[in-house]
């Protein structure tokens, strides 16, 4: 069956996928001799353009087009017929389509990392050589990653990722593998059933995913730097890649992403836009700088080297990736210290402008000189009142980051 399929295929095969399941050609082969099927058994290749029996299509040496890549296959008696997605070596773009086209539960702004955060975690078992690993481990990993990069919640849901991203509207992913009894893990509305996810379900990225990702430090570089700058605000980014063991990539932002082919324009374009993500928008900086009079809205400090002004940046109350606009109401002027702060939920702002430190924030002398004694003290304010922090934005913050 591989062999003759093999003819008209123009990619390499990697494996099948069968009623949610995925197979390496090596588990096919070995299912399909254990199996007596008659000489009459008909094959069918089905492709969106057309139809044709395998025999006549090896008799023409027929060729079907390389896209889309999961060609089907029908096999056995008309009465028990069954289907079988012929998988082909999947492209960078490719994996990167079915990942955007992963819905994300949105509303208002409300933070939800789990699945490219969950994906990250992959990529760096994988890295580290092991593309599959257990729910049961990988379950505490992940929830300490949703509780450091994730939104405040009481409770987090590990397994709602790790499930759901084996499919897009029913039909298998090819990059996302899911091992164990699927049938009995599926629980109602979609949601699996923890117990079960405990007991005996895997997961991880495809072999033929995990190939092409590490295959070039670019292909895994641009993925993981996209997914992190979805996550988390630039300020973040290299914890976050070390957290998940992608620590390597740190380095390739910006001017420093790694050239892919010239031939494929969708992915320049993706580099751009992350790299737009990354790097922030001077004119942005400079009008938040000049608001707050160059020097930082906490702390006062406005250090200088020949005349030049350093240690200073332009802080997103509400990120950048969540959808906070570049303007001088949703911003502060920091040093780094009180920027990194904000970004983690360590400190916020209240409606009375006034500094609120978290509750989880360690308490001590070094500490109480960087937070301690500015606690419960108005910021420094522009003196345009239309510059002040706008209300909306601090609320998001309060919601979405503070370590309340």
């Amino acid at each position: 069956c591989l062999s003759i399929v093999g003819r008209i295929c123009t990619s390499p095969i990697v494996g099948l996928r069968c009623g949610g399941r995925y197979f390496s050609c090596e588990d096919v082969t070995r299912s399909v001799r254990s199996k007596d099927y008659e000489p009459q058994t008909t094959f069918n290749i089905t492709h969106p353009s057309n139809v044709t029996s395998i025999d006549e299509a090896a008799r023409s040496d027929r060729r079907i087009a390389p896209k889309p890549s999961a060609a089907c296959i029908h096999f056995g008696r008309a009465a028990k017929a069954n289907e079988i997605a012929i998988l082909q070596s999947m492209t960078l773009q490719e994996i990167l389509e079915e990942i955007d086209q992963q819905p994300a539960w949105e509303a208002n702004g409300v933070r939800a990392p789990h699945k490219p955060l969950t994906i990250l975690y992959a990529m760096g078992q994988a890295r580290a050589g092991r593309r599959i690993v257990r729910y049961s481990e990988a379950s505490p990993a992940l929830e300490r990653l949703l509780e450091q990069f994730g939104p405040p919640r009481k409770t987090h849901h590990p397994e709602q990722p790790d499930w759901r991203l084996r499919e897009y509207r029913g039909v298998p992913t090819r990059f996302w593998q899911v091992e164990g009894p699927i049938d009995r893990a599926a629980g109602t509305g979609g949601n699996p059933l923890i117990r079960v996810m405990r007991e005996s379900i895997s997961f991880g990225l495809t072999e033929d995913a995990s190939r092409l990702l590490f295959e070039s430090p670019a292909n895994a570089a641009l993925l993981a730097t996209s997914l992190a700058a979805k996550i988390v605000p630039p300020s973040m980014l290299d914890e976050l890649l070390e957290a998940v063991g992608l620590n390597e990539f740190n380095s390739m932002r910006g001017d420093n992403l790694p050239i892919l082919d010239s031939q494929a324009p969708e992915l320049t374009q993706r580099m751009t836009r992350t790299a737009s993500v990354l790097v922030r928008d001077s004119t942005f900086a400079r009008k938040v700088r000049d608001a707050y009079q160059e020097s930082c809205a906490i702390c006062s400090v406005a250090p200088r080297l020949d005349r030049k002004l350093f240690g200073l940046e332009a802080a997103h109350i509400r990120w950048a990736n969540a959808g906070g606009p570049d303007d001088v109401c949703n911003a502060l002027f920091l040093c780094r210290m009180h920027h990194d702060a904000l970004d983690r939920g360590a400190i916020r702002v209240d409606s009375a402008m006034r500094l609120e430190l978290s509750p989880k924030l360690a308490r001590n002398s070094q500490s109480d000189e960087l937070f301690a004694r500015f606690e419960g003290r108005e910021i420094r304010l522009p003196k345009s009142a239309t510059n002040h922090p706008h209300i909306d934005m601090l609320k998001w913050h309060w919601s979405e980051v503070f370590k309340g």
